[in-house]
């Protein structure tokens, strides 16, 4: 079985890039705690589905976005898949975790209280 080649720009890439996902996790985790403390419309009753998906949007798509690139790069950069499927999937963990913290600090420990509180509907 023939050895992949890798790459030493593809390595530096992947760490600024994982290095640049925790403040994207950051902002992503802070919009799903502004657009849950918004007053919610009175379309609001009627989508509750789209609330929903409006607030986890960023969410869903910076941990997308994150794993994507990461594992692109981390493929050029690691000699087996394997290494590159975990590097990939723990630093975006590990941005999201710290995304996370950054945004329960910042929200006083409330950013899963106030999304409770207007029942996920944000539209």
């Amino acid at each position: 079985m023939a050895e992949r080649r890798t790459s030493g720009w593809a390595s530096v890439g992947f760490w600024l890039a994982a290095a640049a996902g925790v403040p994207a996790m950051v902002l992503a985790w802070f919009w799903f705690g502004q657009t849950s403390t918004s007053p919610p419309s009175d379309r609001c009753k009627l989508l509750p589905v789209l609330g929903a998906v409006v607030l986890s949007l960023p969410i869903v798509v910076a941990h997308a976005l994150g794993v994507i690139a990461l594992l692109w790069l981390a493929l050029r950069a690691r000699s087996s898949t394997a290494g590159a499927v975990w590097s990939a999937s723990a630093c975006v963990a590990a941005a999201s975790v710290i995304g996370l913290l950054v945004a329960q600090w910042f929200w006083r420990g409330g950013l899963f209280g106030a999304a409770a509180s207007v029942g996920f509907c944000w539209v």
